[in-house]
């Protein structure tokens, strides 16, 4: 474990001072691979508060706030967004350091939407000609069709009667 870490702090340290502020700007390199691709982290910004409590125990108190460059899942454009986030976490008395890079890797991967789209009311892409209809209206016309089309095929080959089948063979 790196010690000299701005991710890493002394538990020791955080009784003797009856608790710990840290807010700082880490590289949002050292936390890319918390975001699905082509999405892209351009900044990340942390406000970590430890305190102890009467167990022995170090509690966390974080707060996240990232700036992201996503793809949109309805129009495949790019969009820039910021979300934010609280965590906490508790760290049993048994540690001696505490690393919080999981912690907010975790929090990064638990911030993303299901469903990312860069408005509720994106129109998505034409069916037809695939350009993005929040840019630009496009004349095309999606085929229209029947939603009972693939029953044609069960009527122009029927399967044979197994009810029928059956019943001549109990017959017999």
């Amino acid at each position: 474990m790196e010690e000299n870490s701005p991710f890493v702090f002394s538990r020791d340290e955080i009784r003797e001072k009856g608790g710990l502020k840290a807010v700082f700007k880490p590289e949002a390199a050292q936390f890319s691979d918390a975001i699905e691709k082509p999405g892209e982290l351009k900044s990340l910004a942390l406000t970590l508060e430890f305190f102890p409590d009467e167990k022995g125990a170090i509690i966390l108190s974080g707060a996240l706030e990232a700036e992201l460059k996503l793809e949109c899942y309805r129009c495949a454009g790019l969009f820039a967004t910021r979300l934010k986030e609280n965590f906490d976490e508790v760290y049993e008395d048994t540690v001696e350091y505490i690393d919080v890079r999981e912690a907010v890797r975790e929090t990064l991967v638990l911030l993303m939407p299901m469903k990312i789209l860069c408005s509720d009311a994106c129109k998505g892409c034409c069916q037809v000609c695939g350009s993005n209809r929040n840019a630009k209206t496009c004349s095309c016309q999606a085929p229209k069709q029947n939603p009972f089309a693939a029953l044609n095929v069960v009527l122009k080959n029927p399967a044979p009667d197994t009810d029928n089948a059956r019943h001549k063979r109990s017959k017999e």
